[in-house]
């Protein structure tokens, strides 16, 4: 029930958001946030929820208003794989806690950017040459919009660095089945079964762990229901920022 005014202001932003001008509405909010200085947006969500698709689409409708933009993903940051399985290949907990070199990520990107320094690197580490990366550095300016995007980004360690942040929410299962249509090209059909084991027993347990310790949707300031790609649905809105 809405109850004041403040409820029926978010009731109509919620209601305005879900449709197809979604972009434009939130561009407007990131820009009138960042005001000419630089800010940092976080997207984070669970494996396959959409999060790649959804930052491209923010980037692009970003930079048609705003010329400074940058997107970096945190799996570009990630650990060599004999930290990332030093658990076992099936251990959730290796998979919440060692995935991803968060130290480079601070130093390499996220330090750099808080401290209005002049560059920083987009890219650390390759996960198919299991090699990191020897990247120019990307300069920045004062204004300059900064996506980042990928799982495991409302953890403690990371959450004061976020200017605004979405989480996209999407049911285990069908997180599930997009894993199986994205991994179908890399892996032959009879594999599909091992695909499954390692989601359930390695991935989905350990974004659960991740869930419970972090609390994302809590802390997130927008929570996108994702499950269809062509109609994301706003369910949360921290439109105090705006």
């Amino acid at each position: 029930m809405v109850t004041s005014w403040s409820d029926c202001k978010l009731q109509s932003l919620m209601n305005s958001y879900n449709n197809t001008d979604i972009f434009d509405r939130m561009v407007d909010g990131i820009l009138n946030i960042s005001s000419n200085k630089a800010i940092i947006v976080a997207i984070d969500g669970v494996d396959a929820s959409g999060k790649t698709n959804f930052a491209k689409k923010l980037y692009k409708s970003l930079r048609l208003k705003h010329s400074d933009v940058l997107l970096a993903s945190v799996d570009d940051f990630h650990n060599q794989r004999l930290v990332r399985y030093a658990k076992g290949v099936n251990s959730p907990e290796g998979f919440y806690f060692d995935s991803f070199n968060y130290s480079k990520l601070k130093d390499l990107l996220l330090d750099p950017f808080k401290n209005n320094r002049k560059f920083v690197q987009l890219k650390y580490f390759d996960c198919d040459s299991d090699k990191e990366v020897f990247v120019k550095k990307t300069r920045i300016s004062p204004s300059t919009i900064l996506i980042v995007e990928g799982i495991f980004l409302h953890r403690p360690n990371l959450i004061k660095y976020w200017d605004y942040s979405f989480f996209l929410k999407v049911d285990f299962d069908v997180a599930l089945e997009r894993n199986i249509n994205r991994e179908t090209d890399k892996f032959r059909i009879g594999n599909i079964d091992k695909i499954i084991s390692r989601y359930r027993t390695r991935y989905q347990p350990g974004q659960q762990l991740y869930i419970k310790d972090s609390r994302p949707e809590e802390k997130s300031d927008i929570v996108i229901d994702n499950s269809n790609y062509t109609l994301p649905i706003v369910i949360k809105h921290n439109f105090g920022k705006f």
